[in-house]
């Protein structure tokens, strides 16, 4: 189970929290630049994994929208950045995958913590009999943290199948074949940044996170393959919608918040930290699809600083 564990890396945690935290709502959304589906053509970027970025008369680079869950859907994507893959000379991702191996220390709870410092016998109960169909013992369950464990049981059962399998997202995938071809694989964030936006998100929602996974698992799982088939059409601002809606009428003022640190905070600091790969060009910057689409999103903040933007997939 500890090999399991290690299975869970940070990427793969953001890009479950969609189901773990919060909802944009419509209002919220409108006011941080993502709009409303219906009217996509008002939203920049909203449709689109893959764009060609490139300051006039500078040489061209890549950003790529990916997905950290490894669903078998979502794996003929990998074919549409595979020429693009050959033309490169480095790939960047969200977290090198070096770095991200340190994430499987951080899925339990701090000390002799156990879940029952968070939820009631009753929620407990729904979850362990939940976990345990997805054959994860109530020992390993009860010293998990929250974020790990509803990230996980988000899931549906031959998706997290797969995690045990050691299978993994688009991210991971495009590493190793980066690898393969002997292309230099650097991040933009380290685990321990990540982590802590993730901790801020996390605390204090704890009980109301276990909750959730415990009384509505079925609402989870139809968000899920909601977010995955908006992935693969290519809809990135219904991605993103798809992605929040289940707590759309919750809370809008975590959502707003969630927004703010997950996504638009990152944002900044991932297109600053980009700047030197997209300088010296042929650079494949692939990171979560959610960070591509939207006023603030990393094609808005590249074109606010004289990259042309061109979609091509």
């Amino acid at each position: 189970m500890k090999c399991f564990l290690g299975r869970l890396s940070v990427a793969f945690l953001t890009a479950c929290a969609f189901v773990i935290v919060a909802g944009s709502g419509a209002s919220t959304a409108a006011d941080t630049g993502f709009g409303d589906v219906a009217v996509a053509s008002d939203v920049p970027f909203a449709n689109g994994r893959l764009w060609q970025v490139q300051k006039p008369g500078g040489p061209p680079s890549f950003v790529f929208g990916t997905i950290h869950v490894p669903d078998p859907r979502v794996e003929p994507v990998l074919g549409e950045v595979e020429e693009v893959l050959d033309s490169v000379n480095r790939l960047v991702l969200e977290i090198d995958p070096v770095d991200m191996r340190l994430s499987a220390t951080r899925q339990n709870l701090p000390g002799d913590d156990t879940l029952r410092k968070f939820a009631d016998a009753d929620t407990l109960e729904q979850i362990i009999e939940y976990a345990e169909y997805m054959h994860l013992p109530a020992h390993t369950v009860l010293r998990m943290r929250p974020m790990s464990l509803t990230a996980l049981l988000s899931l549906p059962y031959p998706v997290a199948k797969r995690v045990y399998e050691g299978k993994r997202g688009v991210d991971d995938q495009l590493a190793r074949k980066a690898l393969a071809r002997r292309i230099p694989v650097h991040g933009l964030e380290t685990v321990d940044e990540q982590m802590a936006v993730l901790n801020a998100l996390e605390q204090g929602r704890e009980t109301k996170m276990l909750h959730t996974i415990a009384y509505q698992r079925r609402d989870l799982l139809a968000s899920y393959d909601h977010v995955v088939e908006a992935y693969v059409t290519g809809e990135v601002l219904a991605y993103f919608h798809k992605s929040m809606e289940l707590y759309d009428r919750e809370d809008p003022a975590y959502a707003q918040m969630y927004i703010d640190k997950m996504i638009l905070g990152r944002n900044k600091v991932m297109v600053e930290r980009a700047e030197k790969h997209l300088k010296a060009g042929k650079a494949l910057i692939a990171v979560g699809a959610l960070h591509i689409p939207g006023r603030g999103g990393i094609l808005d903040l590249l074109a606010d600083r004289g990259y042309q933007v061109t979609k091509l997939k």
